[in-house]
């Protein structure tokens, strides 16, 4: 069998005994080294196929308009940053309603002197109904992105949307469990993450994913770039997983658009049938990370001290 026709067996198989409350999740994986209008173009494109393949709910990758300029430290990688409403946001909300989606949108997002890794959730009548900022910024060969934008303080809402709860990650905060986790415990019961990651951990990423949806109870569904950026050959390798573990859709190497049907019953029953998902002790852990933040063990940042950009005040 084909990839395609995986990717379709996949979602079929998930969408058997469908209950009212299924949606349908697509996923636009692609290459953004064209100009922001060529990007958008594509971006809106590529949105339209997802409709017509029944998805209710698109996600796209991170930074998708814009080249992935943190492939290296220059001084023209502000250029750019847009207004939170600026032409990204402005032209995807115009598709959402358009379309009658449901849009997860990333964007580099200028706030005053303040520069942010955000996504918005679009709903299907073009408002804005959530704001994200990335909270977990890298800065390692071919992501330098602690040059140009600063890590949230904003912390990790879930948003109700006519379709279901929805939060929101991006990218690098997947490999750090406790914001997925506090999503899930917070009542979400999808959570989307634009990314960009390359060819070399790509099978790190899936298992990481795989173990989030169990541990957390939610569906996660990440969208990923693909192809040479820079000096980065990205990986794409999109995918929904259940919160089973399960991949039920997964795209390949090149563009494409994978569409997956979620039941989202299946929180409610899959965290019934294994409470322990919910057994977690959050006034154990505040007292646990209080304490390694006072100790000056901890090597995050995040959690030692407000860094440089930080939106606290924003």
């Amino acid at each position: 069998m084909n990839e395609a026709g995986v990717n379709e067996s996949r979602a079929d198989a998930a969408g058997a005994g469908m209950s009212s409350r299924a949606v349908s999740i697509g996923l636009v994986q692609m290459n953004g080294a064209g100009t922001r209008e060529e990007n958008l173009d594509k971006a809106t494109r590529m949105a339209e196929e997802a409709q017509r393949k029944g998805a209710n709910i698109v996600c796209f990758p991170e930074l998708f308009s814009s080249p992935w300029f943190p492939w290296e430290k220059s001084d023209s990688g502000r250029a750019h940053a847009e207004d939170i409403d600026g032409p990204t946001a402005q032209c995807m909300r115009r598709v959402a309603k358009r379309l009658d989606l449901v849009l997860v949108v990333s964007l580099f997002e200028r706030a005053g002197d303040n520069y942010f890794n955000t996504a918005l959730l679009v709903d299907s009548d073009g408002t804005v109904r959530g704001t994200y900022r990335k909270n977990h910024i890298p800065d390692v060969q071919g992501f330098y992105e602690s040059h140009y934008y600063g890590p949230s303080q904003l912390g990790f809402p879930v948003f109700d949307v006519g379709c279901g709860r929805i939060g929101l990650q991006i990218c690098s905060d997947l490999m750090v469990p406790d914001g997925v986790r506090l999503l899930g415990l917070k009542g979400a019961e999808l959570v989307c993450a634009p990314r960009a990651t390359d060819f070399f951990r790509i099978e790190q990423w899936r298992t990481v994913m795989q173990a989030e949806a169990i541990t957390s109870g939610c569906f996660i569904a990440s969208a990923n770039r693909c192809g040479k950026e820079g000096d980065v050959g990205m990986g794409g390798m999109s995918l929904v997983v259940h919160p089973q573990g399960r991949v039920m859709a997964e795209a390949g190497s090149r563009e494409e658009v994978i569409v997956a049907q979620l039941d989202l019953d299946q929180v409610r029953e899959y965290r019934a049938r294994y409470p322990s998902t919910l057994d977690a002790r959050p006034d154990l852990y505040a007292e646990e990370y209080a304490a390694l933040a006072g100790s000056g063990e901890s090597t995050s940042e995040s959690v030692s001290g407000r860094p440089p950009g930080s939106d606290r005040d924003a």
